[in-house]
């Protein structure tokens, strides 16, 4: 993650929402929380809203480009959805901003 935000010539805080990879899986969820925990909240960062487009259709071949089409509708109507059957650091792993509930707008860049 750290490499794709060095290429684009970014840094954490143009990141307005994060799509998560996390499928469920206690161990594989933990380290993708540990990895944004890391990648966000080093130096006193502040982590975006999270969310996890596979916990609405579970593990599947369209997972990839469902979370893509879900990136562009976060573009389109300015709101992160939620996770669905997700408790924000059920994983065991640092606290991630996971959106739940109601759908958050994502975080706004700095200008």
């Amino acid at each position: 993650m750290q490499g794709a935000l060095d290429d684009s010539g970014l840094d954490t805080t143009a990141v307005g929402a994060v799509m998560a990879s996390a499928n469920g899986n206690q161990v594989l969820d933990r380290m993708e929380a540990l990895a944004l925990g890391e990648l966000f909240t080093a130096g006193g960062g502040v982590m975006p809203p999270v969310t996890a487009v596979k916990s609405h259709l579970g593990e599947s071949g369209a997972g990839g480009v469902a979370q893509a089409l879900a990136a562009l509708g976060v573009l389109e109507r300015g709101t992160v959805p939620p996770t669905v059957g997700g408790e924000a650091n059920d994983a065991g792993g640092p606290k991630v901003h996971l959106v739940t509930g109601e759908a958050l707008k994502p975080r706004e860049r700095p200008r």
